[in-house]
């Protein structure tokens, strides 16, 4: 079973697979950015490569907060982004 493509409007692009949920892309930053624990009821146990795009200049950036769901963190997903202070579990 191949993921399936959604948009969850001004937040993510995000896939759902077996596991759970991969955020490919954010499409909305904020200071303190937390990613979430669930979407669409299932977990979130990725994040992609590339998941804040240079384009975005992350400089609005402080804190990142990530869930312990998360098992995997791709290759680049945070390379642009400026923060301070990184939460994990």
């Amino acid at each position: 079973m191949s993921e399936e493509k959604k948009w969850l409007i001004n937040h993510f692009q995000y896939s759902i697979g077996k596991t759970g949920v991969t955020i490919w892309k954010a499409l909305q930053l904020e200071e303190n950015f937390t990613i979430p624990d669930t979407i669409e009821g299932q977990p979130v146990v990725a994040l992609g490569g590339g998941m804040l795009p240079p384009d975005f200049k992350n400089k609005i950036i402080k804190t990142i907060s990530i869930p312990d769901t998360v098992q995997s963190i791709g290759s680049h997903a945070l390379q642009f982004c400026d923060f301070s202070e990184l939460r994990l579990p």
